[in-house]
């Protein structure tokens, strides 16, 4: 009996630390995310600025270079694609976090944005 009783403590002591490792990797995971969006949100904003990005940029080269939106809505019709992709900075402290980027694509080029 005291051995299943030790049997038993060893496998939920095993599968406690199996799941805080599992804890641990998805926490440091969502942290890279995190980060990775933060710098996609600070360099698209520093390349509309600076006019590295523009009118008729395609969505795939904006994707590529500055990794999918946060959030994408889309329509379409028999004429046209219309999407709108918002990138946001995830940082609820700073004042950027306020002003998410909203790129407006007809035709999957772009054709308007707002900051």
């Amino acid at each position: 009996m005291k051995k299943a009783i030790f049997i038993l403590c060893l496998i939920f002591l095993f599968q406690g630390c199996a799941m805080m490792e599992a804890n641990r990797k998805n926490k440091e995971e969502k942290i890279e995310m995190l980060r990775k969006q933060k710098e996609n949100y600070l360099a698209l904003a520093k390349d509309l600025r600076d006019k590295k990005v523009g009118i008729g940029t395609s969505q795939e080269v904006i994707e590529e270079k500055y990794g999918k939106s946060e959030d994408t809505m889309t329509s379409a019709s028999n004429v046209s694609n219309f999407a709108l992709c918002i990138y946001e900075h995830p940082d609820a402290s700073k004042d950027e976090a306020y002003r998410p980027i909203h790129l407006y694509y007809n035709d999957r080029k772009l054709t308007y944005w707002t900051n």
